[in-house]
């Protein structure tokens, strides 16, 4: 199914014990981010979020009313707002889903 409002943004840690050995300052946002993302799928607004099991990329795919709700989605995430891993944002088309 395939969304006009569908958007995606990803994080990369940069780091390999980013999950096992994170800084005071990257736990604190990435407990953030598990409760805002949370939220998100709480209010139905998330299609599918998931990551790497070893820590280098995580993705939440989204649905938002507009291009601006989506962008305020994304920089309200506390990690993306912490500026403690790197991350990118973009409209996203779903080709196949089970």
């Amino acid at each position: 199914m395939q969304s006009e409002n569908t958007y995606m943004y990803i994080f990369i840690s940069g780091r390999e014990d980013f999950l096992t050995n994170p800084t005071p300052e990257e736990a604190q946002a990435m407990q953030g981010h598990f409760n805002y993302s949370r939220q998100l799928s709480e209010a139905g607004k998330v299609r599918f979020m998931g990551g790497c099991t070893d820590g280098s990329y995580g993705i939440i795919v989204f649905e938002a009313d507009s291009p601006e709700e989506a962008e305020e989605i994304y920089k309200n995430d506390p990690v993306v707002k912490s500026g403690v891993i790197k991350s990118d944002f973009r409209r996203f088309s779903i080709a196949h889903c089970s």
